[in-house]
């Protein structure tokens, strides 16, 4: 192997070192060339897998990838001990032996918790921790947890989709309990002890001298109903028309008040009457005041149900 500057009297000498190889004489025709005789390898443990990669070229450098071995552990990691690790443990400092060791979590002593007036037990087999129900304002605890008692639900506005579910519901209604139904939005309806009813107006009701036709009962607070009916009818023979019509008054107790207002070119004027059960309209005519029989007589009725 070539080592001096032209093969004499050598004041350049070269001497190729591990994985080195010197060629040349080092004169102008042949120059020193060094060569790397160079190999590299890797070898997998327990812990690590190593990949090698590239050729060691300027343009494709050799490369080293390290990954975790299928075998690798947590207590390969130089300060963690927990060769034998049970169920349920966690890893915790031991300042003894200044590592990290598989220990049980710690927890509270068994009725060693404190908590405030609204729970009860102290965690323990014989008192476990509970919620303190206070029945007084409407709290209870069963099986399913915590809620509203029976009374606490009839307290609330109470929503159904119809009447259908509104008559099958539990708890049943109490007294003055509230409701909604989404088929009437808006209207809010109190249970009466018997039925729902739409829920009174905001001021005090008061009738004095009586209804104008009483059927089954007086009038107190009952419900009302304000009635308009267009009546085309002719007069009888006693100058009589039909206005309150027995299939207009079923189901009412009575009737508060009746307005009738006439239309047409007739110069007539009609007044209710209750006549029986019913409510009929004595037609005058406006000359004379006389009765008027046998005319055709147009109008609007407007009445007070309850």
């Amino acid at each position: 192997m070539p080592s001096c500057c032209g093969g004499q009297g050598c004041a350049c000498k070269m001497v190729a070192g591990s994985s080195m190889i010197v060629s040349g004489t080092g004169s102008a025709n042949d120059p020193f060339v060094l060569t790397a005789d160079l190999g590299l390898g890797v070898v997998d443990n327990d812990v690590f897998d190593l990949t090698l990669g590239g050729t060691g070229t300027e343009l494709e450098p050799w490369t080293l990838e390290v990954d975790f071995a299928p075998t690798a552990k947590l207590t390969d990691i130089p300060d963690v001990s927990a060769p034998s690790p049970a169920a349920g443990h966690v890893l915790a400092w031991n300042a003894v032996v200044q590592q990290w060791t598989a220990q049980a979590p710690v927890t509270a002593p068994v009725g060693a918790v404190s908590h405030g007036p609204s729970l009860a037990g102290d965690g323990s087999a014989g008192a476990p921790l509970g919620v303190v129900a206070n029945g007084a304002r409407y709290i209870q605890t069963d099986l399913s947890g915590v809620g509203l008692t029976d009374a606490g639900v009839n307290r609330l506005v109470r929503h159904w989709i119809n009447v259908s579910d509104r008559s099958t519901a539990a708890p049943p209604p109490e007294l003055n309990t509230l409701s909604m139904l989404d088929g009437a939005p808006g209207r809010i309806d109190y249970w009466d002890g018997d039925s729902w009813e739409a829920i009174k107006e905001s001021y005090d009701e008061l009738l004095v001298g009586g209804e104008f036709l009483r059927l089954s009962g007086p009038w107190t607070t009952q419900r009302r109903t304000f009635l308009v009916k267009q009546i085309a009818a002719a007069s009888d023979g006693a100058g009589e028309i039909p206005l309150l019509t027995s299939t207009d008054l079923s189901g009412k107790a009575g009737i508060i008040s009746v307005k009738f207002q006439e239309t047409g070119a007739l110069a007539v004027k009609v007044s209710p009457i209750a006549v029986g059960a019913l409510v009929k309209g004595r037609c005058f005519h406006l000359t004379d005041g006389a009765l008027w029989t046998g005319q055709s007589i147009t109008g609007t009725l407007w009445a007070t149900l309850y």
